[in-house]
């Protein structure tokens, strides 16, 4: 058994090699570092456009922020300037997604502002239920549909409320409805066929119920909606876009490398084999390559091939790694009625299956 022995430079092959890796391997962060820099930069210029008084820049700002880092922080955020600008149910509703990251080190700091601020936004809400003939029917709230008949419980901003149900072969009926602070307003609407025309209504559900209405006391003046900085606090992103693209790049590169790798270490063999086979080809004490300048191609070859392989499964690997950590870090919150993963008839005869990243 022929002794060879173990690598003693590093070819610039190689160092390409690392220095892809590398790249590969920083890129997430980078992209993770930028959207994060450039959300607490919205953030911080919608909080002193709210301290202007210019609330609706605000919201743009904070939007954009959210868009870059979904985090509670900018949900939060948002909620605080959809309530200055009287958008109620909005602020609700999004304030209230905010609050749920009980987790989140900003939201738990700044809970009792916030929580304060739930408070305000709700006694200017009432709670809104359409009932009626017939089922299906579409429910249009200020011109937005919003469900079918019956339309569960859902908060509204209190005043007066357009409400207009619509379906295929009956009259449509519009009516404004006045809904109390903290009270339930319940319509009933039946609707009349159209003469000579057959009705076809909606099975589908248009738009999504909202939440119970909790009671609230009678309606007060609210104080300007808190504006809340700790523009220093940043918490984790939840489902940062540019970071699961970074994802998808991480295990693109890891599986690139690791094919490499393997392949490189594949043809080392093969090139360690055919030194071994070669009898004019040996090692000498001293550890240079004897036999001619075919056997010393041959070595230096293998040489090569080898660190390569090594460096390239090492890279793979770890890109690999980085691609499943991303996709396990950014995994966005699967809704109730969207599993992650599902099988079932295909259109023609066997299974279908859909997995969602």
């Amino acid at each position: 058994m022929r002794y060879i022995p173990p690598v003693r430079a590093i070819h610039p092959e190689i160092s390409l090699v690392f220095t892809l890796g590398l790249a590969l391997l920083v890129t997430p962060a980078a992209w993770g570092q930028t959207a994060t820099s450039e959300a607490d930069a919205a953030i911080s210029k919608g909080v002193e456009l709210r301290r202007q008084g210019k609330n609706e820049e605000a919201l743009e700002e904070f939007q954009k922020a959210f868009r870059l880092v979904p985090s509670p922080r900018a949900k939060a955020q948002i909620a605080l300037a959809e309530q200055a600008i009287g958008r109620w149910a909005d602020a609700e509703r999004d304030l209230a997604d905010a609050l749920r990251e009980a987790g989140d080190p900003w939201i738990a700091r700044q809970r009792a502002v916030l929580t304060d601020a739930m408070s305000v936004i709700r006694r200017h809400l009432g709670g809104l239920t359409v009932k009626g003939e017939p089922a299906g029917a579409v429910v249009e709230l200020d011109g937005e549909a919003v469900g079918v008949i019956p339309l569960p419980e859902r908060h509204v901003t209190a005043g007066e409320v357009v409400v207009t149900v619509r379906a295929p072969g009956y009259v449509s009926v519009t009516r404004k409805v006045t809904v109390t602070p903290g009270e339930l307003a319940a319509e009933v609407f039946r609707l009349k066929r159209l003469e000579g025309v057959t009705a076809a209504v909606p099975t589908g559900a248009a738009g999504s119920a909202g939440d119970p209405v909790t009671p609230v006391p009678t309606p007060v003046t609210p104080a300007n909606p808190p504006t809340v900085t700790a523009a220093a606090d940043q918490p984790a992103p939840s489902a940062n876009p540019r970071l699961r693209t970074a994802a998808w790049a991480s295990a693109a590169g890891g599986g690139a490398f690791l094919a490499a790798g393997v392949t490189f270490l594949l043809l080392g063999q093969r090139k360690v084999d055919s030194f071994k086979n070669d009898n004019t080809c040996d090692i000498d004490d001293r550890g240079g390559v004897t036999g001619g300048s075919h056997c010393q191609d041959l070595y230096d070859s293998w040489h090569t091939d080898r660190t390569v392989g090594i460096v390239g499964v090492a890279v793979g690997g770890a890109l690999a790694v980085t691609s499943a950590v991303l996709f396990v870090t950014t995994q966005p919150a699967a809704r109730p009625s969207q599993a992650l993963a599902g099988c079932g008839p295909g259109a023609g005869r066997g299974v279908s299956c859909v997995f969602r990243f």
